[in-house]
C-alpha cells in the first residue's frame, strides 16, 4: 500500500501506480495532480519538496524516464508519444496491466470537472471527448492513446483542458462550436525522438550498431522536418517524399546507416537479402527520402552505371526492428 507522509513540505512516496501516486500527492496538497504515460509503468519510492522544483526533477530522476512537466505544477509525465505511433511495441521495467477507467456520467458538474481514480486505473486521453463538455472535444490521433492518472475536484473546464494539453506535449483550440487538443508540434518531436531512444534500450539492450543508427537516421528526419512536414507526415493521407539534397543531416546519418547494412551483409554468415550497391554511383540529386504515417524513413537511390549510363533504383527502409531492402531497374 502506499503511505504519503508530511514534514514541512517535504512528501515521501513508498512507490506505487500513477493514480495512487495521484491521489495521495491530491490528499496531501489539495492541489490538481496528473500523470501522463505512454507505458503503463509504476512509480518508484520516492522523496521529494512539492513546493521545490529541482527536488521534484531530482526525485524524478529515479524513475526512467518520469519527470515533471516544466511549467505546469503538480503535472507529472514520461516524455514519450503512445509507441504504436511510430510502430513500436513497448514494454519497459516496472510495466504493468493497467485498467481503463470509464468515466462517471457526473465527472462534469455545473462547468466543473471532478475526477478520482481506483488503484491502477488510468483514462485515455481519447476519452475525455466523452464528458458532458460546453462543447463537443476533439483529440487529435496521435495522442488519443496516452494515459491519464487524474485527481481534480471542481476544476474549470477550460483550466482542465489547459492543463492536460500541456501535460500530453499539446494545445487547446477553441472555437464557438468546437474544442480540439491539437500536438504542439516541436514538443511532439522531442517526444518522439524520446520514445525512439527509450526503445532502443526495450527492443536492443546490448546496443547493436546497425539498429542504432537506424534510430539516428529516423530522429535527424524529425529533427529536420519543420512543424507543417512532420504534421503532414504523420496525417498519412498522401506521400510525404523529400528531395534527399535537402535534407543533408539526415542523408549523412543514412548513408551511414546503409554502409553498415552492406557490411553486415557482406561479412555475416547467413543469407541476406540486402543488395550491395556502390554508393559513389548515387545521383542524390534525383534520390528521394519518404516518410510514412508512423515516421519510418525510406529512400529511393538512383543509381547510374558509370559504364552503361543504365539508371537502377533501390529502396532501403530504416524501421525500429528490421530492415527491408528491394530494388529495380
Amino acid at each position: 500500500m502506499t503511505i504519503w507522509t508530511a514534514v514541512a513540505a517535504i512528501f515521501t512516496f513508498s512507490g506505487g501506480s500513477p493514480s495512487e501516486f495521484a491521489n495521495q500527492l491530491f490528499e496531501e496538497s489539495k492541489q490538481p495532480v496528473m500523470v501522463s504515460q505512454a507505458v503503463s509503468v509504476r512509480l518508484p519510492a520516492m522523496e521529494f519538496d512539492a513546493t521545490d522544483v529541482n527536488s521534484i526533477y531530482a526525485a524524478f530522476r529515479s524513475s526512467p524516464t518520469m519527470t515533471k512537466t516544466p511549467g505546469v505544477e503538480m503535472t507529472y509525465t514520461d516524455g514519450m508519444i503512445p509507441p504504436e505511433v511510430l510502430g513500436l511495441n513497448l514494454r519497459l521495467p516496472g510495466s504493468y496491466s493497467a485498467r481503463t477507467a470509464r468515466l462517471d456520467a457526473d465527472a462534469v458538474n455545473d462547468g466543473k470537472i471532478t475526477i478520482q481514480l481506483k488503484e491502477n486505473e488510468v483514462i485515455r486521453v481519447e476519452d475525455l471527448a466523452n464528458l458532458e463538455l460546453s462543447r463537443p472535444l476533439r483529440i487529435h490521433p496521435v495522442l488519443g492513446n496516452l494515459q491519464l492518472a487524474i485527481r481534480v475536484e471542481e476544476m474549470e473546464e477550460r483550466e482542465f483542458l489547459i492543463k492536460v494539453a500541456k501535460l500530453i506535449g499539446g494545445h487547446l483550440l477553441s472555437t464557438e462550436q468546437q474544442l480540439t487538443i491539437m500536438p504542439y508540434v516541436a514538443e511532439f518531436g522531442k517526444r518522439a525522438e524520446t520514445t525512439l531512444r527509450t526503445s532502443v534500450r526495450d527492443i536492443n539492450p546490448n546496443g547493436n550498431e546497425l539498429m542504432l543508427q537506424g534510430v539516428e537516421a529516423r530522429i535527424a528526419m524529425i529533427r529536420e522536418m519543420n512543424p507543417q512536414e512532420l504534421l503532414h507526415a504523420l496525417d498519412g493521407s498522401v506521400r510525404t517524399e523529400f528531395w534527399i539534397s535537402t535534407k543533408q543531416r539526415t542523408a549523412s546519418v543514412f548513408v551511414r546507416w546503409v554502409q553498415m547494412a552492406m557490411q553486415e551483409a557482406q561479412t555475416s554468415g547467413r543469407r541476406s537479402r540486402t543488395r550491395i550497391v556502390d554508393l559513389r554511383y548515387v545521383d542524390w540529386q534525383r534520390s528521394t527520402f519518404r516518410v510514412d504515417s508512423r515516421l519510418n524513413l525510406s529512400a529511393e537511390l538512383v543509381l547510374v552505371d558509370p559504364v552503361s549510363r543504365r539508371e537502377n533504383e533501390v529502396r532501403y527502409t530504416v524501421t525500429q526492428s528490421r530492415t527491408s531492402r528491394r530494388g529495380r531497374g
